[in-house]
């Protein structure tokens, strides 16, 4: 199962870093885990956003 700050360390390295965003203020949503979901700010030299995430639920396939 993913971790919300797995995925987020991922997308940070592929996408935010190299587009020169910064992630602070991380915070996982303890009622959200099963959706690795949380929130964060992304800021680059202009502007701060908060951003909500979370990755679709995993279903296991039989």
């Amino acid at each position: 199962m993913h971790t919300f700050d797995t995925v987020l360390e991922y997308i940070n390295e592929i996408i935010y870093k190299p587009n020169q965003f910064i992630i602070a203020s991380t915070k996982e949503e303890q009622q959200n885990l099963e959706y690795a979901a949380g929130t964060f700010e992304l800021m680059n030299r202009l502007t701060v956003k908060t951003v909500r995430f979370r990755v679709a639920k995993q279903h296991l396939l039989k």
